[in-house]
């Protein structure tokens, strides 16, 4: 059970290769001039993100709340 601090930076690497799918994915829309399916998609993948965040900060509610009753 660590309680370490996750880096609230995301490295290089990664946010190129999302800025390049983003943007690859925004030409390809204008290209076939469907602009909604390519807001759907960011939209359902930021809900997807949303919901894995909850996920993770439930858990790490039940870490502290068995650390605690642990120590009583």
């Amino acid at each position: 059970m660590s309680t370490d601090r996750i880096g609230g930076r995301i490295p290089a690497r990664y946010r190129s290769a999302l800025l390049v799918a983003l943007l690859a994915g925004l030409a390809y829309a204008l290209l076939l001039a469907d602009l909604s399916s390519w807001l759907l998609v960011v939209a359902g993948s930021f809900s997807i993100g949303a919901s894995i965040l909850f996920l993770y900060l439930l858990y790490r509610l039940v870490l502290a709340v068995e650390r605690i009753s642990y120590e009583l």
